[in-house]
């Protein structure tokens, strides 16, 4: 019985023991997989929340940084064969445009937009309302703290063009608090100076009072540091077929030109930036700034909202085959002064010369060398002339002295003279006058072509459209001028002999600073007298046949 009572307490003791691992050991051990999922499901969940969250991070901090994109001043380079230019979202304007083939004062490519003035840039647009005056604009505040100071959003950061990609283009969208919308869209051209603008107004609301808007070039040009005193620069309109130079007299006070407009521009001596209106204009407008700074602008009437005006911008070399192909008189820029019919001739066959010796001082040689042999029976004629009438001054300064109280008298005897004499008196200037008109138009090529800028010739000689750096040319030319008198038949009154005497001192030093190219012209028309002049003094001391020699004919009378 004992024995039984210790069996079952064995029994029961050995069921609480495997009871007891059963809970404690087999069911935590198929428990713990379970918990272990739990704690990777959670830890799963918890890092796709966070990738959930960087990505709503990254996609606000774009956002955000696309915002203060748009809020900052951008600038988009653009690239072509001839130019690279700058553009800014600020006003959707141009910051800088460098001309590729051309070098300024400093060496470095040619920066035809000033740098560092607050403000002004071109492509500007205004706003306006015209007052009863017709000469006067009133430009509206509101348009200058928008339009020109506003950031438009651009289509691209960049443009590189190519052969393979000869076009592109710019578009700027700005949209205004007032609910206008403007649009500038930028179209360039990889073989061409110029560029186009096209603009577009929408949703214009009725609190903007205006009835047309502006597009202006400025502030001046920046080619070049100092204004070359042989060469104008300034703002030029081309208004009923003919180019005006006006000025505003007073700041703030702009000058319109009503007409037929084919062109506005600001230019210097060799290059222009031109705007060139593809639909007809009210009026051209040129204004003057602060610090004496030049704006020059076309103003046209507000188009209906969504309608699209187009400027085209040519910037660029002064270059007569260039202007000439935009076919609206954009030519006319270049001024070559009254024989501009004479000029245009002599620069071809300046550039005919060109294309064979490849320098443009030998080309000017060889066509200074043309021009005085299609003169030479004039000038001949002319010098001979001028010798008779030396011969006869004994005979003149008698009568002069003889009739010297009755002028009727002496121009009858002074005309029986000359009559006599075989001489005409105005035999000498008639030559000379002719051709006076011919030397005008040479001299007026050479001084405004751009093909002499930069143009090397011999040594020292290095830029023909700048002085001779060491005036040895000026010199030469002087000196050739003293030899030509000597040589000349000369007036015997002595206060004209010396009056004469003084001018190759005159034009020795008014040459100085004269283009080397106008200086070797002049020096080669020189040498070209002497060498004619010499002739004709031979010639008119070789007797000719049945002559009787004058110190021969003494002796037998």
């Amino acid at each position: 019985m004992e024995n039984q009572g210790r069996f079952i307490i064995a029994m029961f003791l050995s069921m609480l023991v495997v009871f007891f691992v059963q809970y404690y050991f087999i069911d935590q051990q198929a428990s713990q997989p379970k918990r272990s999922e739990n704690r990777q499901a959670a830890i799963d969940e918890k890092e796709t929340g966070k990738r959930v969250g960087e990505q709503k991070e990254r996609e606000i901090s774009g956002e955000q940084k696309k915002v203060e994109e748009q809020s900052l001043p951008l600038e988009i380079a653009i690239e072509t064969k001839f130019y690279r230019a700058i553009l800014i979202n600020q006003g959707a304007r141009i910051k800088s445009l460098v001309l590729k083939h051309y070098r300024g004062d400093n060496g470095s490519f040619l920066e035809l937009i000033p740098q560092g003035v607050n403000g002004i840039l071109p492509f500007q647009m205004t706003l306006a309302k015209e007052e009863l005056s017709e000469k006067r604009v009133q430009t509206l505040s509101w348009t200058l703290s928008r339009l020109n100071t506003a950031l438009y959003t651009p289509s691209v950061r960049e443009l590189s063009l190519s052969e393979s990609k000869p076009t592109g283009e710019v578009t700027f969208v700005y949209h205004d608090e007032s609910g206008l919308v403007v649009q500038k869209i930028f179209r360039f051209h990889y073989h061409r100076y110029d560029l186009e603008l096209l603009t577009t107004l929408r949703d214009i609301p009725p609190a903007i009072q205006a009835d047309s808007y502006g597009i202006f070039w400025g502030p001046d040009l920046g080619s070049t540091k100092v204004v070359d005193s042989y060469g104008y620069k300034g703002p030029t309109v081309f208004v009923d077929g003919k180019p005006l130079f006006d000025l505003p007299k007073e700041i703030d006070s702009p000058l319109q030109q009503k007409g037929r407009i084919l062109w506005a521009a600001f230019q210097d001596k060799y290059f222009v930036a031109a705007l060139i209106p593809k639909s007809a204009p009210l009026s051209a407008i040129v204004e003057k700034r602060k610090e004496e700074r030049m704006l020059v602008g076309l103003r046209f009437p507000l188009p209906r909202s969504g309608e699209e005006s187009r400027i085209l911008l040519y910037a660029g070399p002064k270059m007569s085959d260039i202007l000439k192909s935009y076919g609206v008189s954009l030519e006319k820029v270049i001024d070559y002064g009254w024989f501009s019919l004479l000029a245009e001739p002599l620069l071809f066959v300046l550039r005919f010369f060109y294309r064979f010796t490849q320098n443009y001082g030998t080309s000017i040689i060889l066509l200074t060398l043309l021009v005085k042999l299609l003169f030479f029976p004039l000038s001949q004629k002319s010098s001979m002339s001028m010798k008779k009438m030396q011969k006869i001054q004994p005979q003149i300064q008698l009568l002069q002295n003889t009739y010297k109280s009755d002028k009727q008298k002496l121009q009858q005897e002074m005309m029986l003279l000359y009559k006599k004499q075989g001489v005409n008196p105005m035999g000498g200037c008639l030559p000379m006058i002719v051709q006076i008109p011919v030397f005008i138009a040479l001299y007026n090529v050479l001084n405004s072509s751009i093909e002499l800028r930069g143009a090397p010739f011999l040594w020292w000689i290095q830029d023909l459209s700048t002085k001779d750096p060491y005036y040895v040319t000026p010199i030469l030319m002087g000196a050739t001028m003293v030899i030509q008198q000597k040589m000349t038949p000369t007036s015997a009154d002595p206060v004209q002999a010396k009056m004469m005497m003084i001018l190759p001192i005159v034009f020795t030093f008014m040459f100085l600073n004269f283009p080397a190219g106008l200086v070797i012209y002049w020096l080669v028309n020189n040498i070209l007298s002497i060498g004619q002049q010499y002739l004709i003094n031979i010639q008119d001391e070789t007797p000719s046949s049945g002559e009787i020699p004058s110190d021969t004919a003494a002796r037998n009378r």
